[in-house]
This record gives C-alpha cells, structure tokens and sequence, in this order.
C-alpha cells in the first residue's frame, strides 16, 4: 500500500514540475515579447538620435552595441531584482502556509540573471538590426 502511495505521489509530483517548465517557458517567452516591443518603441523613438550619431559618423554596429549593452543592463538589474523579489515572496508564501523557511539555492541568483539577460538581449536583437536600415539624411529631413 505505502509503495503505491509514494508511486501516485511521484506522479503527481511530475505533472506538477511538468506544468511549472511549461509556465516558465510561456513567461519566458513573453518576457522576450515584452522586451521586443519595448526595444521597437526605443529604436523608434530616438530615430532622430540615431540618425544624428550616424550623420557625425557613429558605425551601426556601435549603436546596436549601445543599446544591446543598455538592455543587457537593464536584463542584468532586472533579474537580481526579480531574483530578490521571488525569494521573499517564496519565504513569505512557506511561512504563512507551512509554517517553516523555504529552503534557498546558491545557484538561482546567477541562473536567474543569466536567464534575464538572455531573454532581454534575444528580445532585442531584432529590433536592434532596424539600426542598420536608418538612414541618417531622411531622419534628419523630416525631424
């Protein structure tokens, strides 16, 4: 009876890791479409910008760099926030449920910032290429 027990556990302990890997890949994902959008809209906004800096003769590969290294900062800083942020709720949630600490992996600060900065940088790269298509004579014409 205790080995059927533990089997039907085990499997409901599976479903469970199995359904938390698909959530995460789906709040991965949208995080990358998030990070997207908000580099279209960046790149869109300081057209004039960048049409500027090219015009005085910056290289489309060294604003693609700036702002890929502005978003890798922003992905960095995000995911130690979000890192922090997940660990207080979680202790949170394991003391008012079940009355004890939840335990705290030295390894998910760097996997999470890794993770964070991944998807912020693979968010933005297309966007960063539209860089390469502004041409710095028509954005100055019109402004």
């Amino acid at each position: 009876v205790i080995r059927q027990v533990a089997e039907s556990e085990g499997i409901v302990v599976r479903k469970i890791q199995f359904l938390m890997t698909v959530v995460t890949l789906v709040a991965l994902l949208c995080s990358a479409l998030g990070v997207f959008s908000l580099m279209s809209g960046m790149v869109m906004d300081r057209r004039a910008e960048i049409g500027l800096a090219k015009a005085l003769g910056a290289s489309d590969r060294a604003l693609a760099f700036l702002f890929l290294a502005e978003i890798g900062v922003v992905g960095l800083v995000g995911g130690a926030l979000g890192c922090v942020l997940g660990v207080a709720l979680s202790q949170f949630i394991s003391l008012h449920v079940f009355g004890a600490w939840a335990s705290f992996n030295g390894w998910v600060l760097p996997l999470t910032m890794i993770l964070s900065t991944g998807v912020s940088l693979g968010g933005s790269l297309f966007p960063a290429r539209v860089i390469w298509k502004i041409r710095p004579a028509r954005t100055l014409v019109e402004g």
